[in-house]
């Protein structure tokens, strides 16, 4: 079988049945950068030597020249190319199933390396958080949103992806919400009264009338889809969609007065300590962040020290006779 373009969409075909859009075109291009590097005509003329080699090329492979966090330069990072590696293994996993060739991916090694410390704002650094944004010079229409992007993100462990594609109807209509998350799995997620009525504040701005601009006091011209909660407020696009990295940017912009930097998965990160932290079983944790394993959630076990604490205390003080 010839390792061809063509070989590639089928697999890729196959991973959208299960992944996001966003996840697919991330395996596209590993996939084609594995198959530019390796210049094989064939699946099987590419050997379990081969991935190795390739996976100590992309080791010491840079970033790319003139990255914004360094003027010096920087590989890919280990977890990266551990991603890249997961990748290969899957797509002749893909051959094997479908057409029960090529190498046997059990023996394609994913390289180990150390995960990052998971960061969380504990409630008062959140409620301080909230503070300084409300706090902020910026105008009204552009804060209210920002703080209820941000308290939803919060009080519901929601993905920046799922935040985005909140619908406006979805969210009034009670204090629960189904929405299509990772894995295109379905699942429902809780808020409070004080979520709704700070959607219906920020839904103010944003009326079918088409508000004036803040920026040019005239007309703007409705865009994009109108049933989404968050959408861009410029004149230029009013009503589209607001895109993650201007998201991230404003992330970026508020933790500067906080002192540390803040972004939306440590909120989900924050939502599952707090929950932990007031006696929520971590079974109903996974469930609410959909953990596809239990082992995932129960890594928050190890950051949340006050909870650690609290169990120990339970344990052994009872029975200290000392």
């Amino acid at each position: 079988m010839k390792f061809s373009k063509k070989i590639i969409n089928e697999f890729l075909k196959y991973s959208a049945l299960n992944c996001t859009e966003e996840t697919v075109k991330q395996f596209s291009y590993d996939l084609h950068q594995f198959h530019n590097r390796a210049k094989e005509p064939t699946i099987d003329t590419i050997t379990i030597k081969k991935i190795v080699d390739y996976t100590q090329y992309i080791k010491i492979l840079p970033k790319g020249i003139g990255s914004r966090s360094s003027n010096d330069t920087q590989y890919i990072a280990p977890r990266t190319v551990a991603r890249k590696i997961t990748v290969i293994k899957n797509f002749f996993k893909f051959l094997n199933k479908v057409y029960d060739i090529g190498i046997v991916a059990e023996k394609i090694d994913i390289p180990k390396y150390s995960k990052p410390r998971m960061e969380y704002l504990s409630k008062p650094e959140f409620d301080n958080f909230l503070t300084l944004i409300k706090n902020k010079k910026e105008d009204r229409e552009h804060k209210i949103r920002s703080v209820l992007l941000i308290s939803l993100a919060y009080y519901t462990g929601m993905r920046l992806s799922e935040l985005l594609s909140v619908k406006v109807e979805d969210i009034l209509k009670d204090t629960k919400m189904q929405i299509l998350g990772k894995g295109k799995v379905w699942r429902t997620v809780y808020y409070t009264k004080e979520i709704q009525n700070l959607t219906r504040e920020y839904l103010k701005f944003r009326t079918t009338e088409i508000p004036i601009s803040i920026f040019t006091k005239k007309q703007r011209k409705l865009k994009g889809k109108w049933d989404l909660l968050f959408i861009r407020h410029d004149d230029v696009g009013f009503g589209k969609w607001l895109s993650k990295s201007r998201v991230c940017w404003f992330f970026k912009e508020y933790s500067e007065d906080l002192g540390k930097k803040v972004h939306c998965h440590m909120l989900r990160h924050s939502f599952a300590t707090f929950m932990l932290e007031n006696d929520v079983s971590i079974r109903l944790i996974q469930e609410l962040l959909w953990h596809k394993y239990i082992t995932t959630t129960q890594s928050y076990v190890h950051i949340s020290n006050s909870y650690a604490q609290r169990e120990y205390d339970r344990v052994f003080k009872k029975q200290a006779s000392y």
